[in-house]
C-alpha cells in the first residue's frame, strides 16, 4: 500500500502515508520501520496455558499478500512489517480448532495486540471471533496523536492543500511563531526544529529547517499520522 519501498512485494496502490515524528532528544524510530505496521500477542488454550508452535497467518483483504509465522515456546508471536489495512487473522495447531478473524484494521505505524484464545477439537473445525478489537496501541512507549484517514484528507478543505497542515487538526498542535525556525509548527510548546517527517518509511526532514522536504500531492495521501514521543 506504499509506494517507494526498497524490497517486499511488488503490489503498489498509488497511496503514499505520511506520517509526522515529534523529537524530544529521544531520537527518530528506526528508518524504513515508522510507516509499516505489526500484529503481536500470544496464544493460549481455553485454561490459559500458552500454545507454542500455531501457526498464524495475515491476509491482506486488498491485494491477497499473506504472511505467516509460529508463535514461541512462551507463546508470544509478532507478524511485522505489514501494510496498513485490513487484515484476516487465522490460527492453526494440531488439536485445536481453527480460530479465524475476519477483518482487522491496520493504521500506519500501528503495533497491534490481538491475544488468541483456542478451544480443543480438529483443526478441520473453525471458530469464527467477530468481537471489535480496541485499536488502542499498548505497546510502545510512543503516545500516539491521531491518523488521519484518506477519506477525510479528500473532504478535508485545506488551504494551499498541504500535507502538513493536516498536523494542525491534532491537538497541541499550533503554528510556530512569525519569523521562527523550523517547521511550521509547534507541538506541544516545543520548537519548531524539534520534528520529523517521513513518507513511505524514508526521512522527509530537510536538514536546514527540519520542515517537510518533499511534499507529496494531498490527493496522493492515504493516511497521515501524527506521533509524539
Amino acid at each position: 500500500m506504499y509506494t517507494g519501498r526498497r524490497g517486499g512485494p511488488c503490489f503498489r496502490s498509488p497511496f503514499t502515508s505520511v506520517l509526522l515524528w515529534f523529537l524530544t532528544g529521544l531520537g527518530a524510530p528506526a528508518l524504513g520501520q515508522v510507516n509499516w505496521a505489526s500484529i503481536t500477542g500470544i496464544v493460549t488454550d481455553s485454561a490459559q496455558a500458552v500454545v507454542p508452535g500455531a501457526k498464524i497467518t495475515v491476509r491482506n483483504l486488498d491485494t491477497g499478500i499473506t504472511r505467516t509465522v509460529e508463535s514461541n515456546q512462551e507463546g508470544y508471536y509478532t507478524v511485522p512489517n505489514l501494510d496498513p489495512g485490513r487484515y484476516e487473522l487465522v490460527v492453526q495447531v494440531e488439536g485445536f480448532k481453527t480460530y479465524r478473524f475476519p477483518e482487522l484494521i491496520l493504521q500506519v505505524g500501528q503495533v497491534l495486540r490481538h491475544d488468541v484464545e483456542l478451544q480443543i477439537g480438529a483443526v478441520t473445525e473453525s471458530v469464527t471471533v467477530t468481537t471489535s478489537v480496541p485499536t488502542i496501541e499498548t505497546e510502545r512507549g510512543a503516545i500516539v496523536g491521531d491518523v488521519i484517514v484518506h477519506q477525510e484528507i479528500q473532504e478535508l478543505p485545506l488551504e494551499g492543500r498541504d500535507f502538513t497542515d493536516l498536523a494542525f487538526l491534532v491537538p497541541g498542535v499550533f503554528p510556530k511563531a512569525q519569523g521562527g525556525q523550523g517547521s511550521a509548527m509547534n507541538i506541544h510548546g516545543a520548537r519548531a526544529t524539534n520534528t520529523n517527517f517521513y513518507v513511505d518509511g524514508f526521512d522527509n526532514r530537510n536538514p536546514r529547517g527540519a520542515a517537510a522536504q518533499a511534499r507529496p500531492n494531498l490527493d496522493a495521501v492515504q493516511e497521515f499520522k501524527m506521533e509524539v514521543s
